[in-house]
This record gives C-alpha cells, sequence and structure tokens, in this order.
C-alpha cells in the first residue's frame, strides 16, 4: 500500500463504517492472493471501522467467467477456497466477507447463490458478515453476462447487505457523460428495492471523474481519471 493510500485511509476512516482491501484473487486451486495490507487494520481499529474483505475472480487484471466457474462448481476447490478465507479473515481480522464476483456464466448463478449460502454458514459461525457487489440492473431477466447470474432476491435473502454498482455509465474509453447519471441510478435502486429490503442496499458512488478529449472520437484517446479534489 502507497504511502498515500495510507493517509488516504487515515483521513476517511473516522468517517467510514467499513475499510475495504481491494482484492483478495480467488486462485483456480482455492488459495488466495492477497493485497499488500500494511497498516490499514491499525489504521482501521483507530477509528472503531471494520474491515472488509473483499474476494474477487480477478485473473490476469480482468474478471474471468472460467474462473468463476470453478470456484462455483467444483465442490473441492469451494471448500478449500473457503477455508482460506476464513483463515485470512482471523488472521487480519476483517468482520465482513464482500464477494465481488462479475463476469459469471449465465449458468451459473444458482451455483453461485448456493456458494453464498455454504459462505454465510461458515462466516455467521466466526460472527461476522457477509456482502456482495451487485451488477446495475433494472429487472430480473435482464440479458447480457455482466448481469444474469446476479440473482437480486436471493442474494437480498442470503448476505448481510449489497453494494449495487451504480456507477461506469461514463467510463475512461467511452463518450463524455455523467459516471453515475441521476436518472439510471434511480432506476436500478428503484427495482432493487422491490427484490430486498431497503435496509440491505448501499448505493455504490464513484468518487472520481473523467476528462474526456473534445470532440470525442470513438476509438480516441482515454478520457483521464481524475480525483475528487480536481
Amino acid at each position: 500500500v502507497s504511502p498515500a493510500l495510507q493517509q488516504a485511509a487515515r483521513e476517511a476512516s473516522p468517517y467510514l463504517t467499513y475499510l475495504g482491501a481491494f482484492s483478495f484473487q480467488a486462485k483456480r486451486d482455492g488459495t488466495l492472493e492477497e493485497p499488500p495490507l500494511n497498516n490499514l487494520k491499525e489504521i482501521a481499529d483507530r477509528h472503531r471501522t471494520t474491515m472488509m474483505m473483499i474476494v474477487t475472480n480477478l485473473e490476469n487484471e480482468a474478471f474471468s467467467d472460467e474462473l468463476g466457474r470453478i470456484i462455483l462448481t467444483d465442490q473441492n476447490v469451494k471448500n478449500r477456497l473457503l477455508d482460506n478465507i476464513v483463515a485470512a479473515a482471523r488472521r487480519y481480522g476483517f468482520k465482513d466477507i464482500h464477494f465481488d464476483f462479475e463476469y459469471l456464466r449465465p449458468e451459473d448463478r444458482e451455483a453461485y447463490n448456493q456458494f453464498l449460502r455454504d459462505a454465510r454458514a461458515r462466516f455467521k459461525r466466526e460472527g461476522w458478515f457477509i456482502s456482495t457487489a451487485l451488477a446495475p440492473k433494472t429487472r430480473a431477466d435482464q440479458p447480457g453476462q455482466w448481469y444474469e447470474a446476479h440473482d437480486y432476491r436471493a442474494h437480498g435473502e442470503i448476505v448481510d447487505f449489497v453494494v449495487l454498482m451504480t456507477y461506469e455509465w461514463g467510463y475512461s474509453g467511452g463518450p463524455p457523460m455523467a459516471v453515475s447519471p441521476i436518472g439510471p441510478v434511480r432506476e436500478v435502486i428503484e427495482y432493487a428495492l422491490t427484490e430486498m429490503p431497503a435496509s440491505k442496499i448501499v448505493m455504490g458512488q464513484n468518487l472520481y471523474g473523467y476528462d474526456w478529449t473534445l470532440p470525442y472520437t470513438p476509438g480516441g484517446p482515454l478520457a483521464r481519471a481524475i480525483s475528487p479534489q480536481r
């Protein structure tokens, strides 16, 4: 963790409920590749901020549906992964385990739901929370690989809370537009409210913007990310 990131965590921690470390990457054999944490735990403890362990299906810097398939459908790999998550969470003092599994195969939807049920049973014995990141859907049968394996109703029943990924409509490779436009964000939240209690919904909000080169030309230079201060 860079000194700048540690300082940002130090400044934000007094105002945060959760401080998440992105990310613990699940591997095809059920092991975990851990991010550097340095003194994030001490920073969180000082302000009574709950440490969130973010587990992803990232592989070679991209979300992998094949990695997801193995984790969710191979019983031995799944059990080994859950064992390793529990061991790491005990070691570092994480109190919320957050799954950010993206671009899963549509046919693994129920396997993901069952994975979360199994994980919840393990984590509740430890007294931990479980949460998930959900793609920004506006209906249950929304087509597209980003959406189909994310079952809002099941997640609402299984986990303690979900984080809706209500951002990135405007993105670095696309045309200039709001990153989190209020109309589409509202539609996602209104759909989520039909599937789960409001108390389980956390709205994702970007703390960054983009600076596009105008006039915009598809395939042209990527927009530069800019900080809240900028």
